[in-house]
């Protein structure tokens, strides 16, 4: 395959990564694969020691496991809605267990907040998360430019298309939809549910599986979940994590991946408990602890 070289040439050249396309997966990345140009960390491959230049990482979100890595001037696909870590990372990087030792401290910037929303960054590690809030109605790629201090400055595209149709579950039964709400609020706000909740159920009763998702990031995006709740002297994300994982999935903390927790935690801790959420509601543990029909299709 030709090297990319712009936004335009990155359309010609995309593919879709293996794991997203894999249940859950579809609304996540696409890879773009150049031979010869994309660098996958634990390739173990080395560098000269004067080799200056960096990549970036991509995490898809839930995960702790890099998908891919770019050079600048490279590309990859995101769908709406969907989010991603970036983190700036030295070539040389050979082993997963090295991670901390490959982090370039640098930062980030978009030219398209509207629709590459950036947050979480933290400089000194390189990292940052992006998510894709919608597609450009101009449909070019976002350029995401990153300055590694003493060592490289350049730039990847983004390029933000529309979420895919996935199936969707039959509706729960009317005797859960209470259940289901009640489990939403005691994992994302740690708490009853009290009569305003009351629209949720109506809206689950009406919408089915699009109500649930709808009430779950309305619920995660409100006030209470990102400010108030912190407010309380007895509350950390780690609790929240673990409150999340139990009522969502009916999953203890003791049987969660450690790598996948530490993700979630710095992804809570950036302050994207929505994408989290979100996660989770489409997870075959949620259909199944919440008492949902099988997919439709």
């Amino acid at each position: 395959m030709a090297e990319i070289t712009s936004p335009t040439e990155t359309r010609r050249v995309v593919m879709r990564s293996a794991r997203a396309s894999r249940g859950m997966r579809q609304m996540a990345l696409t890879v773009v694969a150049i031979a010869g140009c994309l660098a996958a960390l634990g390739a173990g491959e080395a560098r000269a020691a004067n080799d200056r230049r960096v990549l970036v990482a991509v995490y898809e979100a839930g995960t702790d496991r890099q998908a891919f890595a770019l050079e600048s001037g490279q590309a990859f696909e995101i769908q709406a809605g969907a989010s991603v870590r970036l983190e700036i990372v030295d070539p040389a990087w050979d082993s997963p267990g090295q991670r901390n030792r490959a982090r370039v401290g640098g930062s980030f910037a978009t030219s398209e907040p509207r629709v590459l929303k950036l947050s979480g960054e933290k400089p000194g590690e390189g990292s940052v998360w992006a998510k894709a809030m919608a597609v450009p109605a101009s449909g070019k790629a976002v350029r995401l430019s990153f300055d590694a201090p003493g060592r490289q400055r350049g730039e990847i595209f983004v390029q933000v298309v529309a979420a895919a149709v996935t199936p969707a579950p039959a509706p729960p039964p009317s005797d859960r939809v209470q259940a289901i709400v009640a489990a939403l609020y005691h994992g994302i706000l740690l708490r009853d549910p009290d009569p305003s909740a009351q629209t949720w159920i109506d809206t689950i009763r009406r919408e089915g599986f699009a109500g649930v998702l709808r009430a779950a990031h309305e619920v995660a995006s409100s006030r209470e979940s990102k400010i108030d709740l912190y407010g309380r002297a007895d509350v950390s994300n780690q609790q929240r994590l673990v409150a999340l994982y139990r009522n969502l999935l009916g999953i203890e903390a003791s049987s969660v991946d450690g790598g996948l927790w530490q993700s979630q935690l710095a992804q809570l801790n950036a302050g994207d408990i929505a994408g989290i959420v979100d996660w989770m509601v489409r997870r075959p543990e949620f259909f199944q602890a919440q008492g949902f029909g099988r997919p439709r299709y």
